[in-house]
């Protein structure tokens, strides 16, 4: 198990030494957020992964709330992949990255690729009697695999960087819950911190390294540890010197339970800036607050309990069989007040680029 609680020292430095300018100052100007009396909160809205109805789900999330609000939220996000990587998706979504960092936002990037183990989907959690490190070996057939999707990735980031634009990557996310093939599991430890710890790094280095991706932040994001099913939030903590920024990902009618098994003690004591990297409602069948779930409490419990947060990022909603979530912040309440807190940064009021 990696715990790697940051010195000092550790937390202010980037990840990547070759990191571009801006992206070093966009890492400071988040860590210094907390120093301030006001405008230290930025708000944010991942608007869909990018083959899934990206464009729709865009005019519902960011032109929609910009047309009832005049704001648009400081950090736009966006999924590159569920479960395919589609170049044509990822280049149409990037048009609306640049746009938005152009304009003065900031960029979020997440991913939720196939299993390169089987070529399942994210929740095939079987490895097909494979071992794991064949996902590290070259010639065999989850390498092939897992190689593709990062160059794939690779490529979208790549366009983003050459527009000048860095991206907050949260890759591999929620891995101490029981949601995806490169997570921990209930009944087995199917990926354990040691070959989670390889994975993330290897990405690193490959991202870093061939790829000169020098326009990332890295972003790692468990959930929260909601019961002893969930593993602590630092069980996958790949290490200081390869991640930026820690964030969790937290879906209840309240913040309540946001310190619950330590969560958010835990990553705070990393000495990383950290963000609510998923919030939202609760959005199990009967909990669900159909749309009263009431945007201005998220800020003013960040204020009064949890001030070391620097950002929140809402997920989007979507349809089922059984029902339909209303996660985004337009499908919320009391949204316009809560641009309004003082404590809340909008793309228009953001100025990290004038804080430098």
């Amino acid at each position: 198990m990696t715990t790697g609680i940051a010195t000092t020292s550790q937390a202010d430095q980037v990840a990547n030494p070759d990191s571009t300018p801006d992206t070093v100052r966009l890492l400071k100007f988040l860590q210094d957020l907390p120093k301030r009396d006001s405008a230290r909160v930025l708000s944010g809205q991942t608007v869909a992964s990018v083959n899934l109805e990206f464009d729709e789900y865009y005019q519902r999330y960011i032109v929609q709330l910009r047309n009832e609000t005049g704001e648009t939220p400081a950090i736009m996000g966006v999924g590159y992949a569920w479960e395919e990587v589609v170049p044509e998706a990822i280049s149409n979504a990037n048009r609306r990255l640049i746009e938005h960092w152009k304009e003065g936002g900031i960029v979020t990037v997440s991913m939720s690729p196939n299993n390169p183990f089987t070529n399942g989907g994210v929740k095939d959690f079987s490895i097909g009697g494979r071992d794991y490190s064949e996902i590290f070996t070259p010639g065999t057939e989850p390498y092939k695999r897992w190689r593709n999707t990062l160059s794939g990735i690779a490529d979208g980031l790549e366009e983003l960087r050459d527009a000048g634009v860095v991206v907050m990557w949260r890759p591999l996310h929620e891995a101490n819950g029981d949601f995806f093939w490169w997570s921990f599991g209930q009944n087995d430890e199917r990926v354990s911190a040691e070959d989670y710890t390889r994975l993330w790094r290897d990405m690193f280095d490959y991202f870093s390294g061939e790829r000169k991706l020098n326009n990332l932040l890295w972003v790692f994001a468990p959930n929260v540890q909601v019961n002893d099913i969930v593993k602590p939030v630092t069980y996958y903590y790949p290490g200081d010197r390869y991640v930026d920024i820690v964030g969790l990902d937290y879906y209840d009618n309240s913040l309540d339970g946001l310190n619950i098994n330590n969560s958010y003690s835990d990553l705070v004591s990393t000495g990383k800036p950290i963000g609510l990297t998923e919030v939202g409602p609760a959005f199990w069948f009967f909990a669900h607050p159909r749309g009263k779930y009431d945007t201005r409490m998220v800020v003013e419990t960040i204020r009064n309990r949890f001030p070391e947060i620097r950002f929140f990022a809402y997920w989007h909603g979507w349809s089922s069989f059984m029902f339909k979530a209303k996660m985004g912040i337009v499908e919320n309440a009391h949204y316009e007040q809560m641009f309004q807190d003082p404590w809340v940064v909008t793309r228009d009021s953001l100025n990290w680029r004038k804080a430098r």
